[in-house]
């Protein structure tokens, strides 16, 4: 029995150390799966950082592509006004040249027109006489109340009332007629 004994606590004690080698490999797996997990998470951890610092650095960047953009943007707006007041002030000199070279036909045509208007006045037989009021004209042959009228710059009633006509489609050749100034 006492055999049996001692081939009973070897057998024990071989039992419960192949346990302990088991349990110490186990432990051991785990450990090493722990520290692998760890190894992967502090390599993904790495790429993660690298990632936010590109991520950081393009948005400086994109910042500072910004900030260029508007510096030129300023530029160029202030490009643009500078050209629209010299516009300005062409549009401005163009319609003040203009208004003289209006007002210079203006003068040119009036005179040209004042000068046609003389040519083209009726010539008198006898020629108007120039009394205290006004002048006198001999109607001429063909000659109408109007057209004596326009000849002096005068209304037809005017020439009606200063002569007393009664009918104004009446005139004679020789007649005189009183033109008031």
């Amino acid at each position: 029995m006492k055999s049996e004994l001692l081939t009973l606590l070897a057998l024990g004690a071989l039992t419960a150390g192949g346990c302990t080698t088991i349990a110490t490999s186990s432990r051991r797996q785990a450990e090493t799966h722990e520290m692998a997990r760890d190894d992967r998470l502090q390599a993904d951890m790495v790429r993660l950082q690298a990632r936010v610092e590109g991520m950081a650095e393009s948005r400086n960047e994109a910042f500072r592509d910004v900030e260029a953009l508007r510096a030129q943007q300023e530029r160029e707006l202030a490009a643009i006004r500078r050209e629209l007041e010299t516009l300005r002030a062409m549009i401005k000199s163009l319609d003040a040249a203009r208004e003289a070279d209006r007002k210079a036909i203006v003068d040119s045509l009036s005179k040209q027109i004042a000068g046609l208007v003389k040519q083209a006045a009726p010539r008198r037989a006898y020629g108007p006489s120039i009394s205290d009021d006004g002048l006198e004209h001999t109607v001429n042959q063909g000659e109408t109340l109007s057209e004596i009228a326009t000849a002096y710059g005068t209304r037809v009633d005017v020439l009606i009332r200063a002569n007393k006509l009664s009918n104004p489609n009446a005139i004679r050749v020789g007649q005189r007629l009183f033109i008031p100034e």
